[in-house]
C-alpha cells in the first residue's frame, strides 16, 4: 500500500518529475454523455483487489485538477518518488535514459536521480506508475475511455506494453464500441460475396461513422495487437471518410495513408 500519491516506492533512489501536467488532456477529451457508455461497468469481473472508491476518486480528481502553469505562469511540476529498477525493467526508454550517458543517470545532492517528462496526462501516468510498481489495488478497475487513450499514448511513448498488457487488455476488452463494429460479414463474406445477395444493406451503408470515438479505438487495437477490431475499424475509416483523419494520437501516419489509398 503507497503511503501517499505521489511516493511510489518508500525507498525511492529516482525522482521523476511531470512538467506541465495535463498540457493536451483537453485536446482528447470525448464527449462525457459518450463515455459513460463506452466501458461495460457491469461486466468487470474480480480480477483486481477492490481499492477504496472514496480514494481512488480523490486521487483521480487530484490528478485531474493540476494546471500545465501556475497562476504566475511558471510551470507546474509534479515530483513523483520513484523506483529506478522499476522503471528499467518496464521500459527501454527508461533503461537507455538511467544508465546510459544522459543527466538522468547522474544523481542529485540528495543521491537521487532526477527523471524530467512532460505534458503527460497526470491520472494517466499515476495509473502506470502503479503497475509498474505494483501497486494493482490502486489502479481504476474501469477508467474512461479517454484516460485508457491518455494511458495508450504513454505506453506508447515509453514502450512498456508487456507490464500494462494485462489491464490494457482487460480494459480493451470491456469496451462497448466494438459493437457498432461488428455489423459486418464474416471476412470471407466481406473479401469475395456481394453482402446485398445476403438482404444485407450495402457495406457503406453498414458502416458507423469514423468519428473521435473511433479513431481513439483504432489506437487501442492497434496498441494491444488487436489484429480482427483493428481490422474493422480500418475498413470503417476507408469508407466512411473522404480525407485523412486527423488526430491526437500517435497513430502511425503510414496506417491511415494506406486506409486513404486503398480507396
Amino acid at each position: 500500500m503507497k503511503a501517499s500519491l505521489l511516493e511510489l516506492d518508500p525507498q525511492a533512489d529516482a525522482l521523476l518529475i511531470l512538467q506541465k501536467p495535463n498540457l493536451h488532456s483537453s485536446h482528447l477529451s470525448i464527449d462525457e454523455c459518450a463515455s459513460e457508455t463506452i466501458i461495460d461497468w457491469m461486466s468487470q469481473d474480480s480480477m483486481y483487489p477492490e481499492p477504496e472508491e472514496d480514494d481512488l476518486a480523490n486521487v483521480n480528481e487530484e490528478m485531474r485538477s493540476l494546471k500545465p502553469c501556475l497562476e504566475n505562469g511558471d510551470p507546474n511540476q509534479v515530483v513523483f518518488r520513484v523506483s529506478a529498477k522499476h522503471l528499467c525493467l518496464a521500459s527501454p526508454v527508461f533503461r537507455r535514459m538511467i544508465q546510459g550517458h544522459f543527466k538522468e543517470s547522474e544523481p542529485n545532492d540528495q543521491g537521487l536521480l532526477e527523471i524530467r517528462t512532460s505534458e503527460w496526462d497526470a491520472e494517466a501516468l499515476v495509473i502506470i506508475l502503479d503497475i509498474i510498481h505494483g501497486h494493482h489495488s490502486s489502479v481504476p478497475k474501469q477508467p474512461s475511455m479517454d484516460v485508457i487513450a491518455h494511458i495508450g499514448i504513454i505506453v506508447d511513448y515509453y514502450d512498456c506494453l508487456e507490464v500494462m498488457k494485462i489491464f490494457f487488455q482487460h480494459w480493451h476488452s470491456s469496451i462497448k464500441i466494438w459493437e457498432k463494429y461488428s455489423t459486418r460479414p464474416s471476412e470471407s463474406s466481406l473479401d469475395w460475396l456481394d453482402p446485398t445477395a445476403y438482404g444485407l444493406p450495402p457495406l457503406r451503408h453498414r458502416i458507423k461513422p469514423f468519428d473521435y470515438e473511433a479513431t481513439t479505438g483504432l489506437f487501442m487495437a492497434w496498441i494491444v495487437q488487436d489484429q480482427a477490431r483493428f481490422r474493422d475499424l480500418t475498413v470503417s475509416a476507408v469508407l466512411s471518410t473522404d480525407a485523412l483523419v486527423e488526430t491526437a494520437l500517435p497513430i502511425p501516419v503510414k496506417i491511415f495513408g494506406m486506409s486513404f489509398n486503398a480507396r
